[in-house]
């Protein structure tokens, strides 16, 4: 396990605040501390590791670009899938020889992800203009989909005496460990969250290629509202949860539904891009994902900021403020520059646009 830094001072202030029962919380600090501190990183380095993907990230923008011109996506992409698998079967591994090699694996994992990249590439090919909005949702959703579920089949299995490669040590800490109803709820957590997004993105996603094929409302009053429902309905959200407290219920059911909205986005500014530039899809999702890409290098520092707060609670109302400014701004700036027609700069010339490419 990572060594924990987290302030004990600020953790018993926020006990005392929701009123939650002590024993629990002892036991359960006693267990990891009984288990030992197996990677002795730094607040600092557990950061940069977080934040490895990101970096690596930012790199795949300009590699994808410069890969292009060698080759089509269709090859890239099975590379990038390929690689990715291998290296996220080898992040255990890496973790256990130190944290430059789990910092260099996760950093090539964001190197390898272009699949976002290619989707938007060869999407101005293959999807009819009405129904964009709706295929990019199943897109995106199927080769996350088809990923994790290779993924699964080989790190994941019924129980830890079925696992056959974890060590004897861990396999009786989990099983003994108090911890473990811990660990149930963060995944129940974690998996409403990511249902919430996948069911929003699907529905809304269908619900505006019905609405721009049945001329219910003009495409731009369509990316209009659902960038109203992706952006500024989960940051009013988000500013409701810095106040929830310590209402457990309330507060995840807010948080998954927060998340759930901002799905939507596949019916507005992502479907955008092949509005404006079709020809230039993937060339533009590449500045955004720079762009986004960078969230990941301020994160270290923000929090690194935060922690000086021992007020727990305060410390997660100023980080929902800071990400509904986020996305007020963002919908703020989309907004008002929103066009939905082929922009001059990105008309090209069928007679002279080439989609072959050099072989491999």
């Amino acid at each position: 396990m990572v060594k924990t830094t987290t302030n004990e001072q600020s953790v018993n202030d926020t006990r005392m605040q929701c009123n939650i029962d002590s024993n629990t919380h002892d036991n359960t600090v006693e267990i990891l501390k009984q288990k030992g501190d197996e990677f002795d990183w730094s607040s600092y380095q557990q950061g940069l590791v977080l934040s490895a993907y990101l970096y690596g990230h930012i790199c795949s923008q300009f590699i994808y670009l410069s890969l292009t011109r060698i080759t089509g996506p269709y090859y890239i992409n099975f590379i990038s899938l390929l690689i990715s698998g291998l290296l996220s079967m080898l992040t255990p591994a890496s973790a256990g020889l130190g944290f430059g090699a789990c910092f260099a694996v996760q950093f090539m994992l964001g190197v390898l992800q272009f699949t976002n990249l290619v989707i938007y590439s060869m999407w101005e090919s293959w999807s009819p203009a009405e129904e964009r909005s709706k295929l990019l949702s199943f897109a995106t959703s199927g080769c996350a989909s088809l990923l994790l579920s290779f993924m699964w089949l080989w790190l994941v299995f019924e129980s830890p005496d079925d696992h056959p490669r974890i060590s004897e040590t861990e396999r009786r800490y989990i099983k003994q460990s108090n911890a473990i109803t811990c660990m149930k709820q963060n995944g129940m957590l974690s998996s409403l969250t990511a249902f919430c997004v996948w069911a929003f993105m699907m529905f809304f996603g269908w619900l505006s290629q019905v609405i721009v094929r049945r001329r219910n409302m003009s495409v731009i009053n369509t990316r209009r509202m659902f960038t109203l429902l992706s952006m500024i309905l989960p940051a009013a959200l988000l500013i409701i949860v810095a106040y929830t407290g310590c209402n457990e219920a309330l507060t995840v059911s807010l948080v998954a539904i927060s998340a759930g909205f901002s799905g939507t986005s596949s019916a507005a500014f992502k479907v955008n891009v092949f509005e404006i530039a079709p020809s230039y899809g993937g060339v533009i999702y590449s500045v955004i994902s720079f762009i986004s890409c960078l969230s990941g290098l301020l994160a270290p520092a923000l929090i690194g900021a935060l922690n000086n707060n021992k007020n727990l609670l305060l410390r997660w109302q100023i980080v929902c403020w800071i990400a509904s400014i986020v996305n007020i701004i963002g919908a703020v700036v989309f907004l008002v520059t929103l066009r939905v027609d082929v922009q001059k700069w990105a008309m090209v010339d069928n007679n002279q646009q080439s989609t072959e490419y050099k072989p491999l």
